[in-house]
């Protein structure tokens, strides 16, 4: 009796199966592909759209950042202008106040190189004009704005001070002159004090006009020049 061996019987169901396998294999990783292919979609979709809002923020950043200081650089230009504006109407208003004073000492200078300003009754005038150019000196004039303005008003203080200084009177009224002057120099300072005078005035109506001031001069001081 032959010991052949018999090929194995082959189950007609096996292919079936083994194809049934694969397609339940390919069916439950169809959406998990799916879902992978969602998901990076969604991801690329989500950084676009973060890098477009970023882009279009700092775009709007920038420009609202340069409208603002724009604005800001108009309000201080426009802040500037009106401080400017009131620092020349009072610096307008100050020369104004000032400029009629000056023609009142013009006309009491002798009265001062004469020594008037001592005595009552007729050296009133001369004394009044004094004191308004003291009075003056510590309200008005500190005033403006312009230092030339301010030291040539003070300067012009210093030479009447110091005409008003020349003479003097002992007691029987006969008059004398202090040391250091004499009537050439007190006929030269009175001369002086004018000419500065008008150098004050070109001063105050540079201010008041909006001109370019005079050009600074040099006030001699009065007994030794």
């Amino acid at each position: 009796m032959s010991c052949r061996r018999q090929p194995r019987a082959v189950s007609p169901w096996f292919p079936v199966v083994k194809v049934r396998t694969n397609r339940r294999v390919a069916s439950e990783a169809g959406p998990i592909a799916g879902y992978d292919r969602l998901v990076n979609e969604f991801v690329a979709a989500l950084a676009g759209a973060l890098i477009g809002g970023a882009a279009t923020f700092c775009a709007t950043w920038w420009q609202t950042r340069r409208v603002l200081n724009h604005e800001r650089e108009m309000a201080r230009d426009a802040a500037e202008d009106q401080r400017r504006a009131v620092r020349q109407e009072v610096d307008r208003g100050a020369a104004r106040e000032l400029l009629p004073k000056l023609p009142d000492l013009e006309r009491v200078l002798p009265l001062i190189a004469d020594g008037a300003h001592l005595f009552q009754g007729r050296g009133d005038r001369a004394n009044l004009a004094m004191n308004e150019l003291r009075d003056l000196d510590n309200s008005t004039v500190a005033l403006l704005s312009s230092p030339e303005a301010r030291e040539a008003w003070s300067q012009l203080r210093t030479l009447v001070t110091e005409l008003a200084d020349a003479v003097r009177y002992d007691d029987l009224g006969d008059s004398t002159l202090n040391e250091g002057w004499t009537d050439r120099k007190v006929a030269r300072s009175e001369a002086d004090i004018r000419m500065y005078i008008d150098y004050v005035r070109l001063h105050l109506l540079a201010i008041v006009d909006g001109a370019e001031p005079p050009r600074s001069v040099a006030a001699s001081s009065t007994p030794g020049h």
